[in-house]
């Protein structure tokens, strides 16, 4: 699994805006950095040049309310992130909910069951060609 995908595992389950999260995997926001470094209060959120313009606009506050908490999976509010299983949580929620909808190829009563030792074996969005997958579920 790569560095962008961990992030967007967490982006995702966080409730960040997606281009924000698709912003940040490129160069960790480095405009928004260079160019509101006021907004950077240790949340663990960086918004991308967009968002931090309508934050500036609108108020911090004002933008959580409507563009984070309404999207947000993890169970604390904004910006509680302390929960020590909070990558394992969201792992979780990607297997279940997200992963499913990537694994169409799979027969559907193993993508719930068998994603975490997918990922495992880096066969996250489609099957090696060596891999045949009916004989790979029998061995299971």
């Amino acid at each position: 699994m790569t560095t962008s995908t961990h992030y967007e595992i967490l982006g995702r389950y966080l409730g960040f805006p997606s281009c924000c999260t698709r912003q940040f995997c490129t160069d960790y926001c480095q405009a928004t950095k260079e160019a509101y470094p006021d907004l950077l209060n240790g949340s663990g959120y960086v918004p991308c040049l967009d968002c931090a313009a309508l934050i500036q606009k609108v108020s911090f506050d004002t933008f959580v309310a409507h563009k984070i908490t309404p999207n947000r999976i993890h169970h604390e509010p904004f910006p509680r992130d302390d929960d020590e299983d909070l990558v394992a949580r969201a792992y979780l929620y990607h297997y279940d909910n997200v992963l499913p909808l990537q694994l169409s190829w799979l027969p559907a009563k193993f993508v719930s069951t068998s994603a975490r030792y997918m990922s495992a074996l880096k066969l996250i969005s489609t099957p090696p060609a060596s891999l045949d997958v009916p004989k790979f579920f029998a061995l299971a």
